[in-house]
C-alpha cells in the first residue's frame, strides 16, 4: 500500500522536452508531484532505488540502456507499478512493446507531445487517470517469462454445430491475463473467442500481434463480415463495438459509447448472450470501472456459464467485483485455474 500524500512519480525518456512536458502535467496535477527525471533506463533504475517513487514512467527506446532492460531491472530489485509512455513502433503497425507487459509493466500509452495540438489535453486526461491508477496497485518481483517459439497454425473449424462461443471483457491488467489464459489452451477446442480489452488508441495490433506469436489458437483484430469459429479469437477494434449476430457473425458499429466505453464489453456480452443463449460462456477480467457486468448478466440470465477473476490475481478488480456484486457470476477463480476451468467445456 502506498502512504498518505501525494502519488510520486519518476519520468524517464532520453527526450529533454518530454520529460519537461510529462513533469509540467503532473506538477500542476493536485495529488501528484515528479520527484525525479531519468535520461535513460540506467539512471531510471538508479533514481527508483533511490527514491523509492509510486509510479515510473517509462519510455522504450533510449540509450545506454532501453526501457526493456530497466523494467526488467526495476521489477526484480525494486518492484514499482510502472507505465510505458512511449512511440515507439506504434504509427507503422509493427508494435514490439507488448513485451513490456510480459516482464513487469502494468499498462502503456502513446507519448504526448507538442504536434497533438487541441489532442494534448485528452493524453494530459488519460495520463493522470493511469498514473493516479497504477498507484494504487501492490507489485511482485517479476521474472521475464520464457517466450513460445512461434508455430504454424491451422485453419479453424468451420463447424458451426462444434462452435461454443466465450465472451471476455477486460481492462487494465487485461492483456497479461488474456495471455495466460489463451496461451493455455491448444488446439482442437470448439471455442470461438471474442474479447473487449480496452487499450489506449494505436496499440491493438500490437496487442494482436503479440497475442497470437504467444498462442496456438489465431488471434486478430475483428473485422465487419468475420464469422468466430472454433479455435479462433476476435479481439474488437478501438473505437467501434462489436457485436455477434447469429450464425456468429461478426457487426461493428459507431454506436454512441456505452457507459462511457466503445468497444464496450456490455454489449459485446449482451449480444453473444442473445444470439447464443445457454451455449454462451461469459468471462470478466482485470480492470477498472464496471464494464461487462451488464453483459455477462444477461448471458446468466439466457442460461450460460459465467467466470470471474478473483481479487488477488486482478490488477485492478473493479469489472470483477461489479459482475460479482450483481450476482451474474457462477464461478470467481484465480486467473491461473480459469484456463482450465474453460477447458473442461470447450474440449
Amino acid at each position: 500500500m502506498i502512504e498518505s500524500g501525494p502519488i510520486r512519480v519518476l519520468v524517464v525518456d532520453d527526450s529533454l522536452l518530454v520529460r519537461e512536458l510529462l513533469a509540467n502535467i503532473l506538477n500542476k496535477t493536485p495529488g501528484m508531484t515528479v520527484v525525479g527525471t531519468a535520461r535513460d533506463g540506467a539512471e531510471g533504475f538508479e533514481m527508483t532505488q533511490k527514491l523509492k517513487p509510486n509510479v515510473v514512467t517509462m519510455d522504450i527506446e533510449m540509450p545506454n540502456m532501453d526501457g526493456y532492460q530497466a523494467i526488467e531491472l526495476i521489477m526484480a530489485y525494486q518492484p514499482t507499478p510502472i507505465l510505458v509512455v512511449t512511440g515507439a513502433n506504434i504509427r507503422d503497425g509493427k508494435d514490439i512493446t507488448f513485451k513490456v507487459l510480459e516482464i513487469g509493466a502494468l499498462d502503456l500509452m502513446e507519448k504526448p507531445t507538442h504536434a497533438w495540438g487541441d489532442e494534448l489535453k485528452a493524453k494530459e486526461i488519460e495520463l493522470v487517470e493511469k498514473i493516479s491508477l497504477l498507484s494504487k496497485v501492490k507489485v511482485i518481483r517479476h521474472v521475464k517469462g520464457k517466450v513460445k517459439a512461434k508455430k504454424p497454425k491451422p485453419a479453424p473449424s468451420t463447424h458451426k454445430e462444434e462452435l461454443i462461443p466465450v465472451a471476455i471483457a477486460s481492462s487494465t491488467g487485461g492483456p497479461n491475463a488474456l495471455k495466460t489464459i489463451l496461451s493455455d489452451l491448444t488446439d482442437g477446442s470448439h471455442a470461438g473467442i471474442v474479447a473487449v480489452q480496452h487499450m489506449s488508441p494505436g496499440f491493438l495490433r500490437g496487442l494482436t500481434e503479440w497475442l497470437d506469436s504467444n498462442c496456438s489458437m489465431r488471434v486478430k483484430e475483428a473485422k465487419r463480415g468475420d464469422r468466430i469459429t472454433p479455435d479462433s479469437v476476435f479481439v474488437a477494434p478501438s473505437g467501434l463495438h462489436m457485436v455477434v449476430e447469429k450464425e456468429g457473425i461478426i457487426r461493428l458499429t459507431d454506436d454512441p459509447p456505452f457507459r462511457g466505453h466503445r468497444p464496450s464489453g456490455n454489449v459485446l456480452l449482451k449480444s453473444v448472450a442473445e444470439s447464443f443463449g445457454p451455449l454462451a460462456i461469459g468471462i470478466i477480467l482485470t480492470g477498472m470501472g464496471d464494464d461487462g457486468a451488464l453483459g455477462i448478466k444477461a448471458i446468466k440470465d439466457h442460461g450460460g456459464r459465467t467466470i470471474a477473476q478473483d481479487e488477488e490475481t486482478s490488477v485492478v478488480f473493479g469489472m470483477p467485483k461489479a459482475a460479482i456484486d450483481l450476482g451474474a457470476v457462477d464461478t470467481v477463480l484465480p486467473l491461473d485455474k480459469i484456463s482450465n476451468e474453460l477447458k473442461k467445456i470447450i474440449y
